[in-house]
């Protein structure tokens, strides 16, 4: 293997070990533990031109559904795509 072909295999390595932090909604925690929410509206489909609506919500038992935390309405008026796990807090 020359050494170009060495580079450019560990490249595409690195590369398959880089993970969106992004997650499908489906292995989100249903236990209540809140999480960054990527909920699909018309207006929050990403085009990258406009800011997302990123926000913190919660599986909820006592309804059933994912919860945006802050609200009080139905959670069938809101639908997360994608979740990532709240950052660390400040130290």
């Amino acid at each position: 293997m020359t050494p170009r072909e060495t580079v450019i295999e560990a490249e595409d390595r690195l590369a398959a070990m880089i993970v969106s932090p992004w997650q499908p909604i489906e292995t989100a925690p249903k236990d209540g533990t809140p999480f960054l929410a990527w909920p699909y509206t018309e207006s929050n489909i990403y085009d990258g031109t406009s800011d997302p609506e990123v926000c913190i919500g919660f599986w909820t038992e006592e309804y059933d559904c994912w919860w945006r935390e802050g609200e009080e309405r139905l959670c069938t008026d809101w639908q997360p795509t994608h979740w990532q796990p709240l950052p660390e807090p400040p130290k």
